[in-house]
């Protein structure tokens, strides 16, 4: 297979990266490259594979750190439940707060004020009281 001299710009956009990746790339070596007469940096990418040689894979990511990313990964996903589990116990205490600070509903009374207060005093009304009329 032949390898395909294409700017930078034409390898980002057959790598499916950004220009900084593959500029990157060259800086790490992990793509063969030159310089042109006009001053321009030409990539070489394989024709046989889409994207050339790496298939869009750094050669610096190494099988090495896919443990890691994993750790990394689960640690993040225990993380977010934590979180979930924490907003739960505000929002449980937030309603509780509010449930006891929140001033009492009134409640109905079947009996009229006034015969409310004449119940208080042996349910006498207060002019018979008054006149010494007895029940």
């Amino acid at each position: 297979m032949e390898d395909r001299r294409v700017t930078i710009r034409e390898a980002a956009i057959l790598l499916g990266v950004s220009e900084g990746a593959v500029r990157k790339r060259v800086d790490r070596g992990t793509l063969e490259h030159d310089k042109g007469e006009d001053g321009r940096v030409y990539v070489y990418l394989s024709d046989g594979v889409p994207g050339g040689d790496d298939n869009g894979v750094d050669a610096s990511t190494t099988h090495a750190s896919n443990p890691l990313i994993s750790e990394m990964r689960s640690r993040i996903d225990f993380l977010e439940d934590e979180l979930r589990r924490k907003d739960m116990i505000l929002m449980n205490m937030t309603e509780t707060m509010k449930a006891i600070t929140a001033p009492p509903e009134p409640r109905e009374s079947p009996v009229s004020a006034s015969e409310e207060s004449a119940r208080g005093n042996n349910n006498v009304p207060w002019w018979k009281r008054l006149l010494g009329v007895g029940p």
